[in-house]
């Protein structure tokens, strides 16, 4: 970010952050198992019993072998529900091993079962997706096409593996939406519990076919805080104050998903994936 002189701030937002952590050290297999060894010490003092990792790139080696070491050692105090990334034209022999991934790990300690994807930014950023423009121009951009995001998630929805969608905007929810739509049209019905990460700023519209598509709206308290700050960026998405397009989530709005929708779930976005893929930057 560059300040209003025109020179940098030396804050890194989002992808920009990759400039700086590609550059530090990668942590061990030990580095990463007691990382791990303290996040679960942490869940456990919050009297968690199960965690879900939300990223969307899967585990990497060294989180693979940490968190299998801990299941070999006992260590593993929570049943760890693992990702896989909802990747474009993954064969359907890949997804098909997914899913025998899913159906031989259903009563683990370490399961498996949906994929994820990131389909947006932030809105402090104002990179998350919009139906209209945020102040001074542009609406965000999607990280994948319309055709693309329903092709994947059709793919890995005639497996039966679930698909959860980061989507943050009211374009981008909108988008993970259709997706789902799209997906029931091609593969039929079943109970499917697809999910919506965050919907933060659903368009009002769109609230009702969370119940209508049997999808789970997941959302994050922690947002309520933030509320004040985020309706002075969205609700003059388009150089005004009184446009009814995107509702913010609020209490009423929660209210109103948890009524709406298939489901909804509260989930901490918090610290603990990040921490085990911290790096040393004192040794750096």
């Amino acid at each position: 970010m560059r300040g209003t002189d025109g020179e940098p701030t030396g804050l890194l937002k989002e992808a920009a952050a990759s400039l700086v952590t590609k550059l530090l050290p990668n942590l061990s297999v030990d580095d990463t198992y007691e990382l791990l060894l303290q996040e679960l010490a942490t869940a456990a003092s919050l009297g968690l019993t199960s965690l879900q990792d939300a990223t969307d790139v899967g585990l990497t080696q060294n989180e693979r072998a940490a968190v299998l070491r801990a299941v070999e050692k006992g260590t593993m105090t929570v049943r760890y529900r693992a990702p896989l990334p909802l990747e474009i034209g993954v064969p359907a022999e890949q997804i098909a091993k997914y899913a025998v991934l899913r159906d031989s790990t259903r009563d683990a300690l370490v399961s498996y079962g949906f994929a994820k994807t990131i389909l947006d930014g932030t809105v402090d950023a104002k990179t998350a997706f919009m139906l209209e423009p945020y102040v001074g121009g542009g609406n965000g951009v999607p990280m994948l096409s319309q055709q693309d995001l329903n092709r994947a998630v059709a793919d890995f929805d005639r497996a039966g593996l679930q698909v959860e969608i980061h989507a943050i905007g009211d374009g981008a929810i909108r988008m993970a939406l259709d997706a789902y739509e799209h997906a029931a049209k091609v593969n039929g019905p079943r109970d499917r519990r697809h999910r919506v990460e965050h919907v933060e700023v659903p368009a009002a519209a769109d609230v009702a076919r969370f119940r209508a598509l049997g999808v789970i709206a997941s959302t994050q308290p922690i947002v309520l805080l933030q509320t004040s700050s985020l309706w002075r960026i969205t609700l003059r998405c388009s150089g005004r104050s009184d446009r009814p397009g995107p509702t913010i989530q609020s209490s009423s709005t929660m209210r109103e998903l948890s009524r709406r929708s298939a489901a909804t779930t509260r989930v901490f976005d918090g610290s603990a994936r990040r921490n085990l893929r911290r790096r040393d930057q004192a040794d750096a």
